[in-house]
């Protein structure tokens, strides 16, 4: 699967990248989304000892808004999400979400792009109260501070100040008794 997925971006970068050579002038109000496959890992004692597969396949999107303070410069606010199935050791199902909200800036040349920051994030599982061998594990909400970053390729730009993106992002996060990650491909949206 993730050979396909890396045949199919590495086409998906050619194919744009031949057929537009417009480059996009970044300046002003910036406002963006993304969507894509994500993988997520979540990991403490409350884990271990309710035996929760902590690592989930599922899908991530993102929002962002900010503005473009110099041709190659950006700094806005995003918000990531991400969830999944999983399953607890008696055997029901959980879902597992994972948020993260910050300031991030974004440096760009020519289509290029790195995103980073820090932040504050959260990770939840559905099901609060899990009983294994006699034990009861109550509640799985687990926040704390995490970082954020992003290469970015753009796909296509137009004339009108929009542009289209391939992006990867990896979000680690220390939560309290453990950590939290989201790693994610997505396809993204942008106006400048």
């Amino acid at each position: 699967m993730k050979k396909i997925l890396f045949v199919l971006s590495f086409a998906l970068v050619s194919i744009f990248s031949a057929t537009n050579t417009q480059a996009i002038t970044r300046d002003g109000f910036l406002i963006g989304f993304d969507i894509g496959p994500s993988y997520m890992r979540q990991n403490d004692l409350w884990d271990k000892g309710a035996g929760i597969k902590n690592n989930v396949f599922g899908a991530a999107v993102s929002f962002y808004l900010g503005g473009s303070f110099t041709p190659q410069w950006a700094l806005m606010g995003m918000l990531v999400g991400a969830g999944g199935p999983s399953k607890n050791a008696s055997g029901s199902s959980d879902t597992l979400s994972i948020g993260f909200l910050g300031p991030v800036a974004q440096y760009a040349y020519e289509r290029y792009l790195l995103r980073f920051g820090v932040g504050f994030g959260s990770a939840e599982y559905s099901q609060p109260d899990i009983s294994v061998n006699g034990n009861t594990y109550h509640g799985n909400d687990r926040s704390g501070f995490g970082g954020f970053i992003s290469p970015v390729i753009e796909l296509y730009q137009s004339e009108g100040r929009f542009a289209m993106d391939l992006n990867m992002k990896a979000i680690p996060m220390a939560t309290e008794g453990g950590f939290a990650m989201i790693s994610s491909l997505g396809l993204g949206f942008s106006w400048y």
